[in-house]
């Protein structure tokens, strides 16, 4: 139920804090449907719940006169996180929706981290759902996927090949010199995991321009030469 809270928090405003109020109202329409309770009773267990929670699990702390939050925000990342792999036939469309928001970078990603380990498919599903989507930016939905092979999700060398090949394509069509330089540093994050030899052979068999390819070389060995 802490996920509901967190999640609510996190997807309405900026704050991470909650009023006594929002967080019963929070409270009692998660009892409510995750139990069929009626109205009035899962008002009366919210109401117990919330403060078994403040005041003896530490889980919630006062900021003020009826305010709370979470006591970390790596706690509070985890709730909403556990909220949407909760929510698991609803997490594709809600990582599309808030993938061109940094606020949700880090919940999207342990979202997936906790999937890629808790379900016997793993997270591969939801990441080729992710890239495939025909909506919003796909570098912005690329990013991300690579973004999920650098944190240790466990996907087929096949599959980080395609999406190894889509960047370099994407970085010969692309005309502005920022997404080139963009498209490069993904590339270069990857190369520097355990999908570097995936980058590697597919750079070599890549059949973009000559032009370009000599650009996304110099590119990727500028950002190895400032990591080193």
């Amino acid at each position: 139920m802490l996920g509901d809270v967190a999640f609510w928090m996190h997807d309405r405003s900026d704050s991470v804090l909650i009023s006594d109020q929002q967080l019963s109202s929070v409270m009692t329409a998660s009892l409510s449907a995750r139990l069929g309770l009626s109205s009035e009773a899962a008002h009366t267990l919210a109401r117990e719940f919330a403060r078994s929670v403040r005041e003896r699990a530490g889980l919630l702390v006062a900021e003020g006169e009826s305010l709370y939050s979470f006591p970390h925000k790596s706690i509070y990342e985890y709730f909403v996180a556990r909220h949407l792999v909760d929510s698991l036939p609803h997490l594709t469309p809600a990582i599309l929706n808030r993938l061109e928001d940094p606020r949700w970078q880090e919940p999207l990603l342990l979202a997936v981290l906790m999937l890629d380990r808790q379900y016997s498919q793993g997270a591969q599903p939801t990441l080729v759902a992710v890239r495939n989507d025909g909506g919003g930016d796909e570098l912005v939905r690329l990013r991300f996927v690579a973004a999920a092979f650098n944190e240790g999700v466990s996907v087929t060398p096949a599959f980080v090949g395609e999406v190894v090949e889509r960047l370099i394509t994407g970085f010969a069509r692309a005309r502005r010199p920022s997404t080139r330089k963009e498209i490069a540093e993904v590339l270069h994050a990857l190369s520097t995991g355990a999908a570097r030899d995936v980058v590697l052979n597919t750079l070599a068999d890549a059949t973009i321009d000559s032009a370009s390819l000599a650009q996304l070389r110099g590119l990727l060995a500028k950002s190895a030469a400032v990591a080193g």
